[in-house]
């Protein structure tokens, strides 16, 4: 749970936002991703020895690339809402579990863990998805739509209503 407290802390409270990954593996052969405060240190993978284990792998850097992506353009995007928008409490959430997402894949690949990244590929591909429906869905302002987090919370053993306890009385 602790790793879960500091990622809140820094989602709810780190206006300073930025890009974690500095070579996404995909041009450079090289996987490396920034140091995150007290989240995860700096990690540097050898894709292209990696694919020699895993095939996989290649998606996973994609993968990794993506979820970089809409934690950057929603950390663009949530200072400029009003507390009680709810695509602004989504959107805390998704960065949330896309942070939590990048300590699982980073602990992977400390631990040699290589038979694993299947599975995560497979759920963070899906919860991407998710995300991508609903960025199109605030583009839209079709306030209707909300993320399922679920299958993502259910894989990475994180619990769900205190994520969102936690958010709710950050903004009230």
């Amino acid at each position: 749970m602790n790793i879960l407290n500091n990622i809140l802390k820094y989602v709810l409270n780190n206006f300073n936002n930025r890009r974690i990954l500095i070579e996404n593996g995909i041009v450079t052969g090289r996987l490396v991703i920034a140091e995150l405060d007290s989240i995860f240190e700096k990690s540097l993978v050898e894709i292209l020895d990696l694919k020699k284990i895993n095939p996989e792998i290649g998606k996973t850097s994609s993968l990794i690339k993506n979820l970089d992506e809409y934690q950057y353009i929603f950390g663009n995007v949530i200072p400029e809402m009003d507390d009680k928008n709810r695509f602004k409490m989504d959107m805390q959430k998704s960065r949330v579990y896309i942070f939590y997402a990048m300590t699982v894949i980073i602990n992977y690949f400390k631990k040699n863990q290589f038979e694993k990244i299947d599975a995560w590929n497979t759920n963070v591909n899906n919860f991407l998805e998710k995300i991508s429906e609903f960025y199109v869905d605030y583009r839209n302002n079709d306030l209707d739509k909300k993320i399922n987090f679920d299958d993502i919370s259910t894989y990475l053993g994180v619990d769900d209503d205190f994520i969102n306890k936690t958010i709710e009385q950050y903004y009230n």
